[in-house]
């Protein structure tokens, strides 16, 4: 066994992408930002990566129909431009394979039910956090009875989707910002008005980067109410880890290390 470099289809596929999510993670986290132009750099990168890799027809279609769902979850102001871009590009570097769709499903899953918990503690509610530990303990038999890890955890999620459903209407977080503070992905609460006069009517999804330019024209003084959703694109980065940890579980071996 000795060190080396990693090949050029690990550095190009792997590496490279997992550096691209945790940039974008990170902006993700620290203020919902990110780089209209590295996230258009990644889809340009990515969209390569895909057709120098393309291994069959059932990819294409599988493709096209994951980036058809994503512009409609856009259209419907679920995800934000960046979001769609970013989403969008890593689907072009795994070939939409049906083993990232699973990783994705487990990480949205943990994310939106840790931001959920989080949220509503933040927000003084009192959740039964004292049946956890029996709910953990039923889920363990299950897994001993059935084998199945992923069974087991996905009936885990449910039960926890469910717990935290009666509280659905808690989970959005309103914010108030100054209008040079907008940007684009952010989701407006209401219509933006100067006076008694609408001046610019909420789309009732996530603003483009035109549209943040034209409120920011009209020189409105007063605070704007937008609302605070999920960061998303760590979403991305954990399943893309489980999905290469999934595929190869010699990844870290694989890149360094050499028989």
């Amino acid at each position: 066994m000795f060190l080396s470099f990693p090949s050029a289809s690990i550095l190009l596929e792997k590496i490279l992408p997992l550096l691209f999510l945790s940039y974008f993670s990170y902006t993700d986290l620290r203020d919902r930002s990110i780089n209209s132009y590295l996230a258009y750099v990644f889809l340009l990168y990515s969209g390569a990566i895909f057709l120098i890799s393309l291994k069959g027809f059932q990819e294409i279609i599988r493709t096209i129909l994951i980036l058809s769902f994503l512009s409609l979850l856009f259209l419907k102001g679920v995800i934000a431009d960046g979001d769609l871009v970013i989403s969008s590009s890593i689907f072009f570097i795994t070939g939409a394979a049906p083993e990232f769709c699973i990783s994705l499903f487990f990480s949205l899953s943990v994310c939106c039910l840790a931001y959920a918990f989080f949220l509503l503690l933040k927000k003084g509610i009192k959740l039964p956090l004292y049946l956890f530990p029996f709910i953990l303990l039923f889920f363990s038999l299950i897994t001993f009875l059935t084998h199945s890890i992923r069974l087991s955890f996905l009936l885990f999620l449910i039960s926890l989707y469910f717990s935290i459903f009666p509280y659905k209407d808690k989970l959005v977080e309103v914010r108030e910002i100054l209008p040079e503070e907008l940007q684009e992905g952010d989701i407006l609460v209401e219509d933006i008005k100067i006076g008694n006069k609408i001046v610019f009517k909420n789309p009732g999804r996530s603003l483009t980067l035109l549209e943040v330019k034209k409120i920011k024209s009209f020189g409105i003084k007063n605070k704007i109410k937008i609302k605070w959703g999920m960061p998303f694109i760590p979403s991305l980065l954990l399943a893309f880890l489980i999905y290469l940890l999934d595929l190869n579980l010699g990844f870290i071996q694989e890149v360094f290390m050499r028989p």
